[in-house]
This record gives C-alpha cells, sequence and structure tokens, in this order.
C-alpha cells in the first residue's frame, strides 16, 4: 500500500509504538484511513466519481461474454450490480465509524455490499455523495485518530452529517484491542510574541502493554507539508503518566480548563475543552492513568472500583454495591454456562458500569461477581423466573416473595447510600483542592510580594550607592578644580612677579644710563669753561720753549667689569638653582597644606590638633618627593584611641593625653635635635611641619580658654 505523506514518530528512549501511525494492526481497514485530503472529498470529486459510474453502467451492455450467457444477460447482472454498489456507497457515505473513528469506513461499506441495499435506499446517486476511498489513499498518522480539521474537508451535505464531523474533545475507541485509552480535539495554552494564545491540538491517552512501555500522553498538532502540500500530525509533546505529579481542574475562569503539573518542571501545561463534561473526562482517566502505572510501578496490578483489568486501560469510576447472598435472591436461572456479550453488558450496564471498550474477560469477571444479583432497576421491571402455582400458594411460599423485595429495598438502599458517600467524597476533595489552590495562590503572592520588596530595597540601594558615587565623584572633581585654579593663581603670581622683576631691572638699567650721560656731559661742560679761562698763545716764547700741551679730556664712566664665559656660567647655574630651589618648597608647601594640613572642601581652615597628631607620619620623608631619612624611621605613629577620653566618646579627644602627643612632637621636630645631614627639603619640610603643628595647638588652646570662659 502506498503512502504519500511520510510517517512521523516522535523522539522517545522507549520503544513504544505510536498507535497514531500504527498501520499494521489494522491492514484491512488501512485503505479507509486515508488523510485529510483524501476523506474531505469535494463536491466536484463527487460529482466526477457518480458521472464515471453511470458511464460505467451504460458501457456494461455493450461488453460481450468471452465465455457462454448471452449479452441481454451480461448487461443486466452488471447493471444489478451497479445499482447495489452505488446504494450501498449512498448509506455508508456520511456514516461515522465508531470503531475506526472516521467517516465513510471500509468495513460499513463491505457490510452494506455483503447485505445489499435496503428497499427504501434510493437507486439513483445522490449529487453529494462521495465513493469510497482509493486503495492506494495515503493512510493517515495513527489508527484511531480522529478526523481531519474542518478547513479540508468537504461540506456538510446535512445537518445531521455536520453534527458527525465535528471534531470531539473527549472519545474512546470502540475496539475493545486497541491500546488507545482516549482521544479528542482541545485546545493548549501557549506563549506566542510575549501573549497568550490557544492552539487546536490532538490529545491521545496511549497504554502500554509491552514490558518496559509506559502509558503515554501524545500532544499533537495539524500542519501542512510543504514539500507534499498535504495535511500531517506533528508531535509537540510526549508526557508519560509515571511523571505526572498533579491533573487540576481550574474553576477560576469562564471555560473549561484543567492543569497537569509535571515534576521537575516549573511551568504546567493547561487545556481547555468546550464542556464540562468533556474535561471532567479527561480528569478522570488521566488521574486513572497515573494512579495505574504509579500502581505498576510498585508491584501492584491497578484496579478501578475492585473490579480488575487486564490491562491497564482506564475505565470509569465504579461503586461497589455490597448485597448479602440468602437463598431468596434472583438468579439468572436458564442461562447457559457462557453467555453472550450482549447479557454480560446488561448486567454490567444494570449496576451502573460503562462498559465501552471492555473486552469479553473484563465482562465476564463483572458477570461472576454481579450476575447472581440483578440491580434494582432491572429486578423492578423483570418478572420473577420462577412461574406461579396452579393452587393457593401456601404460605411458606409467600414468604420467598417477600424476601426477595425486603433483599431488593436493601440492595437500592445501600446503593443509594454508596451513591452519596461517593459523592460526598468527590466534594470533600473538591473543596480540599480548592483550598490547597487557595493557600497555593497565597504563598505565591506572598512569594512574590517579598520578591518585590527585595528588589526594592535592592534598587533603592543602588541608587543611593550611585548617588553618593556621584557626590564623591562631584567633591573629587572640586578639589581638583579648586587645586587647578589654584596652580594657575601661583603661576600668575610668579609671572607677575617675574615680569615686575624685569620691568625693574629695566628700568634700574635705563637710570643708570641717564646717570651716566648726565656725568658726562656734566664733565665735557666743565672741560670746556677750563679752556675758554686760559689765555691761548699767539706766539712762542723769547726763549724758544714750547708751549704746555692741551689738558687731556675729562674723564669717562669706567667700563664694566668684562666677564669671562665660565663665570656667566656659574652665575645663571646659581640662578636657575635659586629658582628651582623656590619651586621645590613652593611644591612641598602647597603638598603638605593640601594633603595633610588643610581641611577640605574650602581648603582655607586647619584641621584639629588631635587629627594632625595622628595623620603626622603620612607627611614623613618620603612624602611628597622629598628624600627619605633614617631619622624619620624612628617615629612611632600614635593611634587615635590612646587620645581617646573613653570607648563611648570616641570622639572627644583627652586634654592630657593630646598635650602629651604635642610634646612628643615638638621634641622630635625641634631643630637641636635633628641630625646635621639633612638636605634642604628636608630641613624645610621639617620646619613646616613645626609651624602647623604649633599653629594647630595655639589656636586649640585658644578655643578652650573661650568655652573656660563661657563655662565660667
Amino acid at each position: 500500500r502506498s503512502s504519500s505523506a511520510p510517517k512521523r514518530r516522535p523522539s522517545s528512549g522507549s520503544d513504544a509504538r505510536d498507535p497514531l501511525k500504527d498501520q499494521d494492526l489494522f491492514p484491512e481497514h488501512a485503505s479507509s484511513w486515508g488523510d485529510s485530503s483524501t476523506l474531505a472529498k469535494t463536491e466536484k470529486d463527487s460529482d466526477i466519481f457518480s458521472g464515471i459510474s453511470k458511464k460505467l453502467s451504460k458501457l456494461a451492455f455493450q461488453i460481450p461474454l468471452a465465455m457462454g450467457g448471452t449479452p441481454d444477460e451480461s448487461a443486466a447482472k452488471s447493471a444489478k450490480n451497479t445499482e447495489r454498489q452505488s446504494g450501498a456507497e449512498e448509506i455508508v457515505e456520511g456514516e461515522w465509524c465508531e470503531e475506526h473513528f472516521c467517516v465513510g469506513c471500509a468495513c460499513k461499506l463491505r457490510n452494506a455490499k455483503a447485505s445489499g441495499p435496503p428497499p427504501s435506499a434510493p437507486k439513483a446517486p445522490s449529487r453529494n455523495s462521495s465513493p469510497a476511498p482509493a486503495r492506494n489513499s495515503s493512510p493517515a498518522p495513527g489508527r484511531n485518530s480522529s478526523p481531519a480539521p474542518g478547513r479540508n474537508s468537504s461540506p456538510a451535505p446535512s445537518a445531521k452529517a455536520a453534527g458527525k464531523n465535528r471534531k470531539p474533545c473527549f472519545q474512546r475507541p470502540t475496539n475493545p484491542n486497541s491500546n488507545l485509552i482516549a482521544n479528542g480535539w482541545i485546545e493548549q495554552q501557549r506563549r506566542s510574541k510575549m501573549r497568550i494564545v490557544w492552539k487546536d491540538i490532538l490529545a491521545s491517552l496511549v497504554e502500554g502493554r509491552k514490558p518496559g512501555e509506559e502509558t503515554t500522553l501524545w500532544i499533537q498538532r495539524q500542519v501542512t507539508n510543504p514539500t507534499t502540500g498535504k495535511v500531517e500530525l506533528e508531535a509537540l509533546h510526549q508526557i508519560p503518566m509515571k511523571w505526572l505529579e498533579e491533573v487540576s481542574y481550574i474553576d477560576v475562569y469562564g471555560d473549561f480548563r484543567f492543569s497537569l503539573k509535571i515534576y521537575n518542571v516549573s511551568d504546567e501545561f493547561q487545556f481547555r475543552t468546550t464542556d464540562a463534561q468533556s474535561a471532567q473526562s479527561w480528569l478522570a482517566t488521566l488521574r486513572s492513568a497515573r494512579d495505574a502505572s504509579l500502581a505498576k510501578h510498585k508491584g501492584s496490578a491497578p484496579t478501578s472500583g475492585g473490579v480488575p483489568s487486564s490491562n491497564g486501560n482506564v475505565r470509569p469510576k465504579e461503586v461497589a454495591v455490597k448485597q448479602e447472598s440468602d437463598s431468596g435472591s434472583i438468579s439468572s436461572a436458564g442461562a447457559s454456562d457462557r453467555r453472550s456479550i450482549k447479557e454480560l453488558r446488561a448486567i454490567a450496564n444494570g449496576m451502573g458500569i460503562n462498559t465501552r471498550g471492555m473486552e469479553r474477560a473484563d465482562l465476564e469477571k463483572i458477570g461472576d461477581k454481579y450476575g447472581g444479583v440483578m440491580p434494582p432497576a432491572v429486578s423492578a421491571s423483570t418478572p420473577s423466573s420462577t412461574p406461579p402455582a396452579s393452587g393457593p400458594p401456601a404460605n411458606g411460599n409467600n414468604s420467598q416473595p417477600k424476601k426477595v423485595s425486603a433483599s431488593q429495598a436493601a440492595a437500592t438502599k445501600a446503593h443509594e447510600e454508596a451513591v452519596r458517600k461517593v459523592e460526598l467524597e468527590r466534594q470533600q476533595a473538591g473543596e480540599h483542592v480548592k483550598q490547597q489552590e487557595a493557600l497555593a495562590r497565597q504563598k505565591a503572592e506572598m512569594q512574590k510580594r517579598n520578591q518585590e520588596e527585595a528588589l526594592r530595597q535592592q534598587e533603592e540601594e543602588k541608587r543611593r550607592r550611585q548617588f553618593e558615587e556621584h557626590q564623591r565623584r562631584q567633591g573629587e572633581e572640586e578639589q581638583r578644580r579648586r587645586y587647578a585654579e589654584h596652580q594657575a593663581a601661583e603661576q600668575r603670581r610668579r609671572a607677575e612677579e617675574e615680569q615686575l622683576k624685569r620691568q625693574q631691572w629695566e628700568q634700574q638699567q635705563r637710570q643708570q644710563q641717564w646717570q651716566q650721560q648726565q656725568w658726562q656731559q656734566q664733565q665735557q661742560q666743565q672741560w670746556q669753561q677750563k679752556q675758554q679761562q686760559q689765555p691761548f698763545p699767539s706766539a712762542p716764547n723769547s726763549n724758544g720753549a714750547a708751549p704746555p700741551p692741551p689738558a687731556p679730556p675729562p674723564p669717562t664712566a669706567p667700563p664694566p667689569p668684562q666677564t669671562t664665559p665660565i663665570g656667566a656660567k656659574y652665575a645663571k647655574m646659581a640662578e636657575n638653582n635659586e629658582e628651582a630651589g623656590q619651586a621645590v618648597n613652593t611644591a612641598i608647601k602647597r603638598n603638605i597644606l593640601v594633603n595633610w594640613a588643610l581641611r577640605p572642601p574650602m581648603m582655607q581652615v586647619l584641621r584639629p590638633i588631635d587629627q594632625l597628631v595622628v595623620t603626622i607620619h603620612n607627611a614623613w620623608p618620603p612624602a611628597f618627593g622629598v628624600p627619605a631619612h633614617p631619622y624619620f624611621s624612628k617615629w612611632k605613629p600614635i593611634e587615635a584611641s590612646e587620645l581617646q577620653v573613653s570607648t563611648v566618646m570616641a570622639n572627644t579627644a583627652n586634654e592630657e593625653k593630646l598635650k602629651k602627643a604635642v610634646r612628643k612632637i615638638r621634641f622630635f621636630l625641634h631643630p637641636d635635635k635633628l641630625p646635621r645631614d639633612m638636605n634642604p627639603e628636608q630641613e624645610f619640610m621639617v620646619k613646616m611641619l613645626w609651624d602647623i603643628t604649633s599653629d594647630a595647638w595655639d589656636e586649640h588652646c585658644s578655643k578652650n580658654e573661650e568655652l573656660d570662659w563661657v563655662r565660667n
């Protein structure tokens, strides 16, 4: 048999066989289990097949016989067969097969052909009738699978057929040998694009009969094969019954929902049906299947209401009725040793047991258990099998009907009490489940509130830390800005001082040059005056002596001393050394004030003396780029706890201890105690520390005096 749709089998660790895709168990019905494209015949296909049937019936009269007979007889016989086949097809075309769970099954067509068309069957096929499925039609994914969805099915010919074609939410197979317990088309809740949607799925509960197989709930959806364009079933979930932790009914919504809780899975599977009966049937079936699977694993065979089951099928709950066996009970007199299926079903139905899907062995066990006692409803309408006496009955014979009536009344009363007890237990179980669900919801809400509170606290703590970090960064930026401004102001001051010095030197040079020019002019004027006062000799002396030489020119200012290149080099080096030394001292002073002495952020007031005493070891060399010296390693740092009054008053310093600490620092920084091998930077740093500690101690003492005057 050919198959146009590829078979799909869900991935599973067990070798359980999927009954929804098994075609070898019932090969005689494989041709009638076509997929949705085969079963869903359109009206156009029906017209085509009807026309072909009519043409074949016309051609039957024209075909000669090969051996014997006449053409008239052969044509008549062919026309009769064609009419019988058309009538049978018209009868079964819209029938629903309860055994194979499909429409237009081949078994009904075969039975209709064997029995012949009924007298009331129409001779001509209807326009909307469709023939039986073709032999090479592709099989459906499962033996007992439901019909294809409505989008690919042909339009219903009548209201009755439309009611039959509606997909049921809960359905049990009529075949007693099927390992399919129940199936149906229901809706499953899913998440799609951040929202909740409901999708149609086919739920099938399959029993595991072979060793190692488990009773499993298969969840499948209907998809279209992009290659063949035909409708197929794709497996979504495979849930063994032993994995089920809880099966509960959700009654907080308006629709009919139930949920499945699986071990070690956080999310629940939620489904809904179109009616309450289907939801309750699924609940009872799944709970029974779970209990049967757990009992199977524990080593004990599950039972259903006291009725043993040869396989693991899930059957409806049965009410066990206890009755006393006495000599007056009605027995099935005249019955043979082996009862028929109809009798066994009647006995079970009379006791309120649903026999749908049961095998003969189960029915025989129920008949053996309840066969001796007729149910109240049957016994009330069934006459006694004991024939009445011909004459007047004796006193002993009259007591037998009374005993029978009393036993029937007791049985009815016990049955009613058992039913009431079961109903009460069911109500109590429902209330208990509701209470548990309410407690679970309260617990979940409490956990959710606690989590939200914890998240809120974490957010607040995070915001607080961010604010503190922002404040700290702002403070650091403000300090850097002020330091930069201070550096810029210092550089401007130095530039102004240098410019002022240069201007002063230039002014002095210009003044010296002016003074020198004035002095030269005065000397020149004096010499000219002297020359004018002396008489010019008109003739030489008589004795022939020469005149005296002229007076020398007036003396000028001595030229500036000539300096050698080596002297200029050393002068410039000394000048540079002096400027470099001033820059180093200024940097040391600034670092000490900013990092140790002044109080941030204004940097205008000295720190308290107790803080300076505790942190003075941080200002010893080699701090701030000053070379280290072994003398400062002798200092032992003073701890803050040594200056406290007590552990209670941790922020208040003891005056006597603070005074001793200041004396210790002064003794250590005294100029007479310092070594003689210190460089200028170290000496300048020691002097700065001595001045700062002295000023801070004086300020502390003045404040104490003011406070003492206020106290007095």
